[in-house]
C-alpha cells in the first residue's frame, strides 16, 4: 500500500479533523466557540465568515433579481452575479476552517523545541510551511 500524508501523518489528520468543524457548526455553536477561551476561531475566520454572510445576502439579491418580472432583459447580468456570488461564498466558507487551520499549524510550530541549532532549524522551516 503506498504512504498517503494525509492518512499516516498525525499532524494531517489532526489539521483535518480540526479544521472542518467550523463550518459544520450550527450559528449557535459557532458563536459560542468564537466566545470561548480559545484562540481559535480568531479574526480570519471571523471576517472569512462575515464575509460570506455580505456576499449571500448580495447574492440573494441577484438571484431575486434575475426572476423579477418585467426584468427579462436583465436575467443574463443579475445570474452572472448570482454565480460570481456564488463562487466568492464557496471560497470564504473554505477561508473560515483554512484559517484557523493555519493557525493550528502556527501553534504546533511554535511548541517544536528550539535547543540545538538543529532544532531552532526545523522550527524555522515548520514555521515557513506553516
Amino acid at each position: 500500500k503506498p504512504f498517503v500524508p494525509e492518512e499516516n501523518i498525525i499532524e494531517w489528520m489532526i489539521r483535518e479533523t480540526s479544521s472542518s468543524k467550523l463550518v459544520g457548526m450550527d450559528l449557535k455553536a459557532f458563536a459560542h466557540e468564537t466566545a470561548s477561551e480559545s484562540p481559535a476561531p480568531g479574526g480570519g475566520s471571523i471576517s472569512a465568515y462575515v464575509g460570506t454572510l455580505g456576499v449571500a445576502l448580495g447574492t440573494m439579491v441577484a438571484n431575486l433579481s434575475s426572476h423579477k418580472r418585467g426584468w427579462d432583459d436583465r436575467w443574463d447580468f443579475f445570474s452572472q452575479w448570482a454565480d460570481n456570488g456564488q463562487q466568492i461564498l464557496s471560497k470564504l466558507l473554505r477561508l473560515v476552517d483554512e484559517d484557523t487551520a493555519a493557525f493550528e499549524r502556527i501553534m504546533a510550530a511554535i511548541r517544536l523545541p528550539k535547543g540545538s541549532s538543529e532544532e531552532k532549524a526545523a522550527r524555522q522551516q515548520a514555521m515557513k510551511e506553516a
